[in-house]
């Protein structure tokens, strides 16, 4: 995917980030950084699976308990199911945009919903990890 931003930055920790001030500079989390979420690939997510966003995306989450992880976990993995079972023409709709400014620019409607679908399960993987050694996953919004 070409890169769209800006980004939710999704952070693996030990233990919750308390920022210092009303939003926690880059240098406190930036080694934690997992991956960076676009916006833009997370409004696709929730208008093709037609299912609000589980965490605010302009706040500061910090997911450190069971019950918290396994919320935003789960509508992840229901996401993966909702769109498994899409068209190529709702996939292509949804998510060709995203794809725009790479250098392949007919990406297949395969490689599409592979990408998609495999994003998710980096982020659910990562999600179970922290889940089962009671690490946090914080979600640093835009």
């Amino acid at each position: 995917m070409s890169e769209h931003g800006p980004f939710l930055n999704m952070v693996y920790r030990d233990s919750p980030l308390i920022p210092k001030n009303l939003w926690p500079s880059t240098d406190e989390y930036n080694k934690d950084i997992f991956f960076d979420l676009a916006d833009d690939l997370l409004g696709q997510l929730c208008s093709i699976t037609n299912q609000h966003c589980p965490f605010d995306p302009y706040d500061l989450i910090n997911l450190s308990d069971a019950k918290a992880i396994q919320s935003v976990r789960t509508t992840f993995e229901n996401w993966i199911s909702i769109i498994a079972n899409k068209t190529q023409e709702e996939i292509i709709k949804a998510f060709d945009s995203l794809y725009e400014d790479s250098e392949n620019t007919n990406t297949s409607f395969m490689t599409i919903k592979r990408d998609v679908l495999e994003t998710l399960e980096f982020i659910i993987n990562k999600m179970s990890l922290a889940e089962k050694k009671g690490d946090t996953i914080t979600i640093v919004g835009i």
